[in-house]
């Protein structure tokens, strides 16, 4: 399982996965009909909204800064210890 708190993008993707996989339902169930303006406005605010939860979590995430920092990582085939 992905660890979200160094990943913020998979949060991003996991939002708007989310929302696009409701519109779409909502609309083939003939639920909602949007216009094409509330389709450009819904994912403006998804946008932004994306932008704003990586920004909140960017602090929260750690990257290796150099080479040597890189060597002291885990192989990402190795599963972590408990």
């Amino acid at each position: 399982m992905v660890n979200l708190k160094n990943e913020p993008v998979a949060v991003g993707g996991a939002i708007t996965g989310l929302v696009t996989a409701v519109l779409a339902a909502l609309t083939a169930f003939g639920v909602w009909e949007p216009t094409p303006d509330q389709t450009a406005a819904i994912f403006g605010l998804l946008t932004a909204l994306v932008a704003v939860v990586t920004t909140l979590v960017r602090h929260k995430t750690w990257g290796p800064q150099t080479v040597q920092d890189a060597r002291l990582l885990p192989p990402c085939d190795v599963p972590p210890a408990q």
